[in-house]
């Protein structure tokens, strides 16, 4: 616009469109193999053993009931 001022009303628009067109690439990280998952669980007992994985702390419940 003029006078250096951004327009953002056309901008907000025009990522939403190019998002819901697939313009806009979107990635998630791979998931974990068993070995570094191992790793991760090891390092964060280091830091604080009392510390559960959420995860194994569910089943844990699970087979109490």
């Amino acid at each position: 616009m003029k006078g250096g001022e951004p327009d953002l009303n056309n901008l907000s628009k025009q990522i939403i469109v190019d998002w819901q067109r697939g313009n806009i690439p979107f990635h998630t990280k791979p998931p974990l193999t068993e070995e570094e998952e191992e790793a991760e669980n090891k390092k964060v007992q280091e830091l604080d053993p009392k510390f559960k994985n959420p995860l194994e702390e569910a089943a844990e419940h699970l087979t109490k009931a």
